[in-house]
């Protein structure tokens, strides 16, 4: 299975950035980084505190490639980033993930060379990945605080 990015905004309109007209590469920023906090103990040390760092994601898209309307697709996408949040769909042969995020930074340039956009995507995470499990028996259904109409809950990826 090749990987799958998918853009979903707060008007749950998504964005496939898997399509020909709009096509992600060079992702970075898909780990887990996380700040620790030591104490010394002479010439050892144990870990006193870790915190996850939310970090960012930063992909090159591709506007236009199949199509050649390179600029309606980039307007098109601008108009689709106006709705924030975002919940970042990552589907691979593991399964699929969520993260939400915003939008940092979106270059723009100059049609080059095939008459395609390739303009750099960044966005911010706002916490850490996730993915929906479905519950499994009623006394798990009845613990959850929070329960969604499927009957599914959010369980927070942990290494």
């Amino acid at each position: 299975m090749i990987r799958r990015f998918i853009l979903t905004n707060a008007l749950k309109e998504t964005a496939d950035l898997n399509d020909s007209n709009l096509f992600a590469v060079e992702p970075e920023g898909l780990g887990v980084q996380v700040s620790n906090a030591y104490i010394d103990l002479g010439s050892e040390r144990i870990r006193a505190a870790g915190t996850a760092v939310p970090g960012s994601l930063t992909v090159q898209v591709l506007f236009g490639a199949e199509m050649g309307n390179s600029y309606q697709q980039y307007a098109d996408f601008i108009r689709f980033l106006t709705h924030e949040p975002y919940v970042l769909t990552y589907e691979t042969d593991a399964g699929t993930h969520q993260r939400d995020c915003v939008l940092s930074e979106l270059t723009k340039s100059e049609i080059g060379q095939w008459g395609v956009l390739d303009e750099g995507l960044t966005l911010d995470y706002l916490g850490p990945w996730y993915r929906w499990v479905a519950l499994t028996s009623r006394r798990e259904q009845q613990c959850v605080l929070y329960l969604s109409e499927n009957k599914q809950r959010l369980v927070p990826l942990t290494a």
